[in-house]
């Protein structure tokens, strides 16, 4: 699996030109992600919160571990979909 993923990024860098790597990001990009990473962040807090409550009232540890997995993927999934919102809105 790691093979395939430095050849899934080498093979793109080799093929892509010089103006695509040398593209820097512009102010729209740097606010969207700013903002996007702001959301996710506040998903992540919210649920580096509520994890600790369910380690205390839930007697399962598998249950509290799945949760805290689950949080990290909401928070990616919040930060993606709100990069794909804000572009879609012309930020």
């Amino acid at each position: 699996a790691i093979s395939v993923l430095i050849a899934s990024h080498i093979i793109p860098a080799v093929h892509s030109g010089k103006e695509d790597v040398d593209a820097a990001a512009d102010e729209r990009d740097k606010l969207i992600d700013l903002f996007s990473t702001r959301n996710a962040h506040y998903v992540l807090l919210i649920g580096a919160w509520l994890i600790p409550v369910l380690a205390i009232q839930l007697t399962e540890p598998l249950v509290v571990a799945n949760s805290a997995l689950a949080v990290l993927v909401a928070s990616a999934i919040v930060l993606h979909g709100s990069q794909v919102w804000y572009y879609r809105l012309g930020l």
